[in-house]
């Protein structure tokens, strides 16, 4: 079984610590976190947390939700209405023993019909989020999964940015080639 401890980011399997997909991005500095502020990151988990919090039947509170993030959320309410969208998982993480590696997608689900993997994002799109969204492709073992990041916005509008998994697998496997190889 798969164990998460989110507040270090550290996967485990049977004693065995599994770098995730995100932190193979930053070691080969496809992510670069130095202009990200805390503030930035506590909104966008905050925002993460209530959407999980929908998704899996809860309604959250509307006095409880602060007015720099409705909109977010109404854009996130108005994509699940526009669409014909399933989830199959939220939130779950996962391991790839052969490949040695970890990581949890925002949700897996079926969109429109099709089996999918999305990211959601509450800032803008950036040239890694395909790579980073092929590496959680190669955490499940079966399937053919179209890719998206869901990008959500302030003013209650979002846009659904389609990204193929093939274009990306080869930088990514270079960087998890190269993070494997930097340890050995």
């Amino acid at each position: 079984m798969v164990e998460f401890d989110s507040k270090l980011h550290k996967y485990t399997e049977d004693g065995k610590d599994y770098p995730s997909v995100t932190q193979i991005l930053k070691d080969c500095g496809l992510i670069d976190v130095s202009w990200y502020t805390e503030d930035s990151a506590l909104k966008g988990t905050y925002i993460h947390d209530v959407l999980r919090e929908i998704d899996e039947g809860a309604l959250p509170l509307m006095l409880d939700i602060s007015e720099d993030i409705a909109g977010y959320i109404d854009a996130y309410l108005r994509f699940k209405k526009e669409n014909d969208y399933r989830i199959e998982a939220i939130e779950k993480p996962l391991i790839n023993k052969t490949l040695e590696l970890a990581g949890t997608p925002d949700r897996i689900a079926t969109l429109n019909r099709k089996a999918c993997i999305i990211d959601i994002k509450t800032g803008g799109k950036e040239r890694w989020h395909g790579v980073q969204l092929s590496g959680y492709l190669m955490l499940i073992d079966s399937g053919d999964y179209e890719l998206f990041g869901l990008y959500l916005s302030k003013d209650g509008k979002y846009r659904l940015e389609t990204y193929r998994g093939k274009d990306f697998r080869g930088i990514f496997m270079s960087c998890l080639n190269l993070y494997h190889w930097k340890r050995q």
